[in-house]
């Protein structure tokens, strides 16, 4: 065999050497590398970090986690220690971009109390009212955003029924409404939506009309009222029974045919607000 055909073999792989192990402990002594504080240590370099961390931390208050059995004065001094307030009403509020909280004193002084009890710490509770105070203000502004909605939906609808009788129907429903509940039962529509609803509107109306039209608390006959078109339907319905509207409507020679004829085309505007 010729010197050129002699390979070198890689002393690594050398028959009868064993490999090199790839655990970082195999060089420590047996009671120290089967240690279970650095059983979870995968390398040299995390040591050498945990080593950093546990230096850091030589000094910093340390705080025991009570067992199960432990009792209320155990979780006490901790709260305590984590930053809770003396007192309860020693909570500060969050003073910078959050919603007014001044129509809410009661409540967040209950709300301090129980903070207190959970052991929460001024950050805590600050973070907690932020939380609820802008919550609180996104509730109210949709709620004042589907009042809105419902209040543009119910004059559409009142607008289609109502017709050219929208305007004093609407004043004849706010008139019932003052005259037979006054300032507390225009609260709680307002407050409620309630008086947004098309139903009660008209109930609301009908009764302003009959007040109106009663001869002792109301101008009684000398009142008139402009028709919805449902009621100007129902007028043409009855003046098509009426004989004798209906010769003077049909015949052109009749005396009152043109005061007939007037007369049903004011209704059929009425009947028909749209056209």
């Amino acid at each position: 065999m010729s010197e050129e055909q002699i390979t070198e073999t890689p002393e690594s792989t050398l028959v009868g050497e064993p490999a090199p192990s790839t655990d970082w402990r195999s060089g420590l002594p047996e009671d120290v590398a089967s240690h279970s504080a650095i059983k979870d240590i995968a390398s040299i370099e995390d040591l050498a970090k945990s080593a950093i961390h546990a230096q850091q931390m030589v000094g910093a208050d340390k705080i025991a986690v009570p067992g199960k059995d432990a009792d209320a004065q155990a979780w006490e001094d901790v709260y305590n220690k984590l930053g809770r307030p003396e007192k309860a009403g020693d909570y500060e509020l969050p003073q910078e971009n959050v919603p007014s909280l001044e129509d809410q004193g009661a409540q967040l002084e209950e709300f301090k109390g129980e903070a207190h009890r959970l052991g929460l710490n001024k950050q805590q509770f600050a973070g907690l009212v932020r939380f609820m105070a802008e919550k609180g203000q996104q509730g109210s502004e949709a709620a004042q955003a589907n009042i809105a909605e419902m209040q543009k939906q119910a004059v559409a609808t009142l607008q289609q029924e109502f017709g050219a009788a929208y305007d004093q129907n609407l004043n004849l429903a706010k008139s019932a409404v003052e005259q037979f509940g006054g300032e507390e039962l225009k609260a709680v529509l307002n407050q409620t939506g309630l008086g947004n609803n098309p139903e009660l509107v008209k109930a609301f109306a009908r009764i302003g009309k009959m007040v109106a039209s009663d001869e002792i608390i109301g101008k009684g006959g000398r009142e008139s009222f402009v028709m919805s078109p449902s009621e100007a339907q129902e007028a043409i319905m009855q003046k098509k029974l009426d004989v004798e509207f209906m010769a003077a409507y049909t015949q052109n020679h009749h005396p009152g045919h043109m005061a007939a004829v007037e007369e049903m085309q004011n209704l059929f505007e009425l009947a028909n607000p749209e056209e």
